[in-house]
């Protein structure tokens, strides 16, 4: 045995991985500590040798190195879809500005020339002026910023918002909707209230303008 004539050069060997063969002719991995035993003369007589089956920690072993392989697999291809995905991201970037940009060209050059011609008495003005507005920040994402807002707006609330954004006063915004200025004015209030504008500072047009 290669382990036993290490240990008669050495006097011993210590923790050595060694496949022994049963008589059946199977085979298991033992771990091998062996010492030899000397006469009173120094001549070697034999040898003292313990072996260890481990098996389970061999399992083990190949089980962690398998479990270490799938773990790198894994990162390399979720690394890759990463990349992928990022690309997929960049590309519908380029693409809701491509759509962005054609909204806007498209209302300006068909949709407010066509508005132009209806700009006849004081009231059709109003709404062609809001009209006008509107379509200019068609592309805009006023709308999903509202919701986003968790304000609960009611229809006209809503109304009254795109209005204002569209830069109506309150005088154009009861006469286009056939109520009171002190309506409006009170509609203003409770749209303040909702977005969290009550007692500050800020101005509702140019609130609602910046979204």
């Amino acid at each position: 045995m290669k382990n036993l004539n290490i240990a008669a050069e050495k006097g011993a060997v210590h923790n050595i991985e060694y496949e022994i063969v049963k008589k059946d002719g199977s085979k298991f991995p033992a771990n091998l500590s062996a010492s030899v035993v000397k006469d009173t003369s120094g001549a070697i007589t034999g040898f003292v040798a313990i072996a260890q089956d481990i098996t389970k920690r061999k399992r083990a072993e190949h089980a962690l190195k398998k479990s270490e392989e799938l773990l790198r697999k894994q990162k390399k291809e979720l690394e890759q879809k990463n990349i992928a995905l990022r690309e997929i991201i960049a590309q519908i970037e380029i693409e809701k500005r491509k759509i962005k940009d054609d909204i806007v060209s498209n209302a300006s050059t068909v949709l407010l020339p066509i508005l132009e011609k209806f700009m006849t008495d004081e009231t059709t003005q109003k709404y062609v002026i809001l009209l006008k507005n509107h379509i200019q920040g068609l592309a805009s994402s006023f709308g999903n910023k509202m919701s986003e807002l968790g304000t609960t707006l009611t229809s006209r609330e809503m109304d009254i918002c795109n209005m204002i954004k569209g830069g109506l006063s309150n005088k154009d915004i009861s006469r286009l909707l056939n109520i009171s200025d002190q309506t409006v004015e009170g509609h203003r209030k409770k749209i303040r209230k909702k977005l969290g504008l009550t007692h500050k500072q800020i101005n509702l047009t140019a609130f609602l303008r910046g979204l």
